[in-house]
């Protein structure tokens, strides 16, 4: 299956990750907490030692768009998850949540 020019411009789409940072008025360690990136990772991107992936990518627009909701819909599941770890009582279930909040 051959990519289209409209599929090939969409899977090499830069996004500035400090431009997104700073419009939202975070510091590095504060973005990577809120929406669960690698600090080490983001200062990569930040400095074009390399570019997010293309799902990465559509996270960040998405992050750049909507903030506020993409941070009420990471706190409802990360409370979700917190509850089935309490409701299960350990019972083979790991602790902890799934994403690095670091």
């Amino acid at each position: 299956m051959e990519m289209g020019s409209a599929d090939m411009k969409a899977a090499t789409v830069h996004v500035n990750v400090k431009a997104i940072r700073t419009k939202l008025k975070l510091s590095q360690s504060e973005f990577a907490a809120r929406f669960h990136f690698n600090p080490r990772t983001l200062q990569d991107w930040e400095l074009g030692r390399n570019q997010p992936p293309g799902a990465v990518r559509a996270y960040l627009k998405v992050i750049e768009k909507f903030p506020d909701i993409v941070d009420k819909a990471l706190r409802a599941s990360r409370a979700r998850h917190a509850s089935s770890l309490r409701s299960d009582h350990g019972a083979g279930v790991a602790s902890g949540f799934p994403f690095s909040t670091t």
